[in-house]
């Protein structure tokens, strides 16, 4: 487990998830909004699923060990419910940042409007802060989806403004510090 918050536990993507991996992702709902062709990314078959799933655990194994590529196990039924992640930008050019930090989350349509999305970017974002030496993350996302810009808000990040910087696509960016996130940790705190 890499972490887990009061609903979902965050693990290891493993191959024996692809069911639930392709039902995710062959959704052009789901897949809308994610990476630099949306719906067009969609997943067609299992096959496809397997070769997908099968690179991104290497990849997260070798280039990226230590970063965040966890699916989202719903604990009251041990539901897959989506993924979340943490980890280098990926810059227009193709090339991943050396120091812009990202984070992420895909949900499951069924699991759309239950505060899952939220649940899990607050439970990514204490784990880059508290488990890795980050000082900020970044969070991205196409002007049309509200869903998430929500959830930006709604964890404290700050607006920095339309870009092109990311992914080849033109996407509204937003990052919290370290510093907000302590405030933030503190503020709450003292409220409890």
């Amino acid at each position: 487990m890499i972490f887990e918050t009061e609903r979902l536990l965050a693990r290891s993507w493993t191959m024996e998830d692809v069911e639930a991996a392709f039902r995710i992702y062959s959704d052009p709902e789901v897949m809308r909004f994610l990476g630099r062709n949306g719906a067009g990314a969609t997943v067609a078959t299992i096959r496809e699923m397997e070769e997908r799933l099968q690179t991104s655990i290497d990849k997260y194994n070798g280039d990226l060990h230590g970063y965040v590529y966890a699916a989202l196990i719903l604990k009251e039924n041990g539901a897959v419910v989506g993924t979340t992640l943490l980890k280098p930008l990926e810059l227009s050019g193709g090339q991943m940042s050396a120091d812009e930090i990202e984070i992420g989350w895909h949900l499951s349509r069924q699991y759309w409007g239950l505060g899952l999305g939220t649940e899990s970017a607050f439970g990514v974002m204490q784990y880059g802060f508290v488990q890795l030496p980050i000082n900020e993350l970044n969070a991205i996302a196409y002007l049309e989806n509200f869903a998430s810009i929500r959830i930006m808000r709604k964890i404290g990040m700050v607006y920095v403004g339309s870009t092109h910087r990311y992914y080849g696509v033109t996407a509204e960016h937003y990052q919290i510090t370290r510093e907000t996130w302590e405030t933030q940790q503190s503020d709450l705190g003292h409220q409890k």
